[in-house]
């Protein structure tokens, strides 16, 4: 058997986590396809920030910036703050 992945020191409580969720990023690759990272240090997580939408799928609070989340007046300014929220600006 091919062993890929080590030992998971898993707490007998199911509320306390065993693993950081400050260090998982979700990468967007070709053709759509989703995979999620853990950044071991410290110096990768300064470099890959995590996002609205990491957090989002991880259940993290979520920091929303009241500038780019406004209260659009009409149909087209929700699509469009929607989408800059998912693709960026």
């Amino acid at each position: 058997m091919l062993k890929s992945f080590g030992t998971l020191a898993i707490p007998d409580d199911g509320r306390q986590c065993f693993t950081d969720y400050a260090r998982w990023r979700l990468h967007l690759g070709p053709g759509g396809r989703h995979t999620w990272h853990y950044l071991k240090s410290d110096a990768e997580c300064k470099e890959w920030p995590q996002s609205e939408i990491d957090r989002y799928w991880l259940g993290l609070p979520m920091v929303w910036n009241n500038a780019l989340h406004r209260h659009a007046r009409h149909l087209y300014d929700a699509l469009k703050d929607s989408t800059s929220t998912y693709f960026g600006n």
